[in-house]
């Protein structure tokens, strides 16, 4: 399985990327910790839960470090509009 290594702006590896024969990707932190996967046959990655994050790879987007990225994805934004039941 080949593995990339994410590493913060001060070069301390912050998390990897292992890549399956069947070309899932596995995301870990720097504790080795399940983050996050992308599924290619689904199209999908999903969170360290098994809950759907977005459609196609989004463990790391272009300039973007790992752990900020899959962090952000395990909180719950809030509402923009929320209805009150009347």
């Amino acid at each position: 399985m080949p593995i990339e290594y994410i590493s913060d702006s001060h070069q301390h590896i912050s998390g990897s990327i292992e890549t399956t024969g069947g070309g899932t990707r596995i995301a870990y932190n720097k504790d080795r910790e399940r983050v996050g996967r992308f599924d290619p046959k689904a199209n999908r990655t999903y969170d360290a839960q098994c809950r759907i994050v977005g459609t196609g790879d989004q463990l790391t987007p272009a300039g973007r470090e790992l752990e900020p990225q899959i962090g952000a994805r395990h909180q719950v934004p809030p509402l923009e509009n929320p209805r009150s039941p009347d």
